[in-house]
Parts: structure tokens; sequence; C-alpha cells
């Protein structure tokens, strides 16, 4: 294994503002988890589902290695910006393509996958440091294999309903590839790459407040709807408490104070294995809240329960084994939680329990969470 050197990563940590370039680059990604989303609302089946996170996960592998990118080369020069801005165009192009990837969607999105990927490896060879060159050497086999496993299934889409095959063989590729090199030899900027992370979960959470936004655009304001909207709201901000309160702080300092090698596995482990689970519960979460909203006098639409209260426990889970890995603070609450949040699910699955009163439970054991962790914290600050 090719050791990094220190000095490498206490410079690159000197420089920890994320550019407005990148902030710009979020844009897309706004878009991407809006029609991810969308894709959950448009699910008819589990396995629907199963495809949309395939998207969200191959969509995740390659958006996450242009923050490791930004990470490494930064983005000020004239012609990095010019292939950022090819590769904003090429994941807008994914984007667009979602609706429709498993139809006739998947060979444009396949296509504009494969370009991202091309542009992502040409930048980082340009990286002043060799270790990181090195380690995207070792990863291009990979991500050349999932574009093209990718591009395949959308090229095949038209024909075969069985190519969505070749979707899961790209994942298995890139979680072969995320385990075998777990972000080793990177050179990691610590707090830039803690921002940019932290960020995109905003980016993430604010998706959710787009889900209220459209469920209530066209329905008439009423005690019921407004009541809805203000639990669903409550709903994000207990969501956005638990990450931001304290999480995001605690996870710099222990990366700060990791080694050089420890710190790049857990850029890859925490930021990329921990946030996707995290991500994916917020996505699935907030397809439900759209959901709720639009039927929210029809109690035979039972899909929103099992997409909000399994998406937030997919976030919890996340989110505990985000917390295990940089080791921030008890884990159990977050699973527990979890177990509490899959508890109400079963009750509104068999209409016990109405859409409010079911928002309001799943309000009071986040909080109940939150209070409990901020209790804990208290003690282990005395």
């Amino acid at each position: 294994m090719h050791q990094l050197r220190r000095g490498d990563s206490e410079k690159a940590d000197m420089e920890a503002k994320v550019s407005y370039l990148e902030l710009f680059f979020d844009l897309v990604f706004v878009f991407t988890i809006t029609q991810v989303a969308h894709l959950v609302i448009d699910a008819h089946s589990l396995l629907d589902v199963f495809k949309a996170l395939l998207v969200l996960t191959v969509i995740w592998w390659m958006y996450g290695g242009y923050a490791w990118l930004a990470n490494n080369i930064g983005t000020d020069r004239f012609i990095y910006r010019m292939l950022m801005f090819c590769g904003m165009a090429g994941f807008l192009i994914m984007a667009i393509s979602i609706p429709s990837i498993f139809r006739a969607g998947g060979a444009p999105f396949g296509i504009a996958f494969l370009l991202v990927t091309i542009i992502h490896i040409l930048l980082f060879k340009h990286s002043p440091h060799v270790t990181s060159i090195k380690a995207i050497t070792y990863l291009a086999p990979f991500n050349f294999s999932a574009a093209l496993l990718v591009l395949a299934s959308g090229i095949l889409n038209t024909w075969y309903t069985w190519s969505w095959w070749l979707m899961v063989a790209a994942v298995l590729v890139i979680l072969t590839a995320s385990f075998k090199n777990q972000g080793d030899n990177f050179v990691i900027n610590t707090r830039h790459f803690v921002e940019r992370h932290s960020l995109i979960v905003l980016i993430a959470l604010g998706e959710t407040i787009l889900s209220i936004g459209l469920g209530s655009s066209h329905l008439i304001i009423k005690f019921t709807l407004f009541v809805s909207i203000i639990l669903s709201l409550a709903i994000v901000i207990t969501l956005w408490w638990s990450y931001f309160h304290m999480d995001t702080i605690l996870a710099e300092d222990y990366m700060l104070q990791a080694s050089l090698e420890k710190r790049a596995r857990l850029a890859m482990l925490a930021y990329w294995h921990a946030h996707l689970i995290m991500i994916s519960g917020i996505v699935i979460s907030a397809s439900g809240i759209e959901v709720a909203i639009k039927h929210l006098n029809d109690e035979s639409v039972h899909s929103f329960s099992w997409y909000l209260n399994g998406g937030i426990a997919l976030y919890l889970v996340g989110s505990a084994i985000f917390r295990r890995l940089v080791h921030i603070g008890p884990a159990g609450t977050r699973l527990g939680a979890a177990a509490l949040s899959l508890f109400i699910l079963m009750f509104n699955a068999f209409s016990w329990m109405g859409t409010l009163p079911m928002m309001t439970i799943q309000i009071l054991v986040l909080a109940g969470m939150i209070v409990i962790e901020q209790h804990k914290y208290k003690k282990f600050s005395n």
C-alpha cells in the first residue's frame, strides 16, 4: 500500500472552503434527487422501489466521485471549470432521463453516465497528489466497467425487460470497487470533504421540503392540510437536527485526528456507504410525504406510510452506521428509533390510525431520540 504523507493532507486541510462552482454543480443534484423521488412515487411494487435505489446508487457513486475530485484538484483553473461544466451537463441529462430510465431513457442515461465517468478520470489524473492519481488509476477499470454495464442496460431496455439486471451488475461492480479500495491512498481535505457532504445531505432534505410543496400545491387550504404541512415540516426539522446539530462537527474532529490512511477509509465507509443509506432513506421518506399530503383524505392509499416510516427507519439505520464509524455518539438510540418507526408503520398498514396521528407519533419518536441524545452528550461533556 502506498503511504500517504501527512504534509500533503495537512496542506490540503488548510484550504477548506467549498467553491461557488461546486455549489453551482450541486444544483443539478437537487433535480436528480427530485427525479429519483418521483421514480419511487410512481413505483407499483417493491421491485420498482429497488430499481429506483439502484439508480440512486449508480448516481451517488459518480456524484460522490466528483466531490472527491474537487477535494483534490480545486476548481479555479479554466480547463478544470470547462470540464466540470461538461460533467454537469452529463448529470443533467442523466437526471432528465431518470423517469424513463428502464424504457427509452435508458440509453441517454447510459451515454451521459459514461461521459461523466471519462471526465472524472481525466480530471483526477491532474491531482497534485501522486497517491490520489495511483488510487484513481486503480479504480478506473471498475468505473469504466460499471459505466458500460449501465449503458448496455439502457440500450437493451427497448427490447428486453430483464436488462435491468445489468444495472444490478453495475451496482455490484461499484460496491466491489468501494470495498476493495476503501478510499486508500486518496489525499483528503477533511474540512472541505465534510462540508461538501453536509451540503449534499442538506440538498436531500431540501427535496423533502419540495415534496411538501408539490403535495399541497393543487389542494384547497383547509385545517387538516395546514396541520399536515406543519407536521411534515416538523419531521424534516427533526431529521435536520439529528445530523447538523452535532454529528457533522464531531465527525470532522474525529477525521482530523485519525491517521491519514484511516481518514481516507472513513471518507469511503462513512461518507459514501453510510451516506448512501441515509440519502436513500431521505428520498423514500420525501416520496411518502408528498403522497400523504396529496391523498390526505384518502385512507385507502397506504404507500405513503411504507415510504414515510420505512424511509425514516432507513435513514436512522444509515445514521447509526455513520455514527459508529466515526465514533461520535450513541448508535443504539438511532437503531431504537428506527425500530419504533417500523412499529408505527405496522399500525398504519392495518388502518389503525390516520395520517395525522401517524405523523404526530413519528415526530414524537424522532424528538424523543434527540432529547435522549442531548442528555447523553451533556453527561459525556461533563
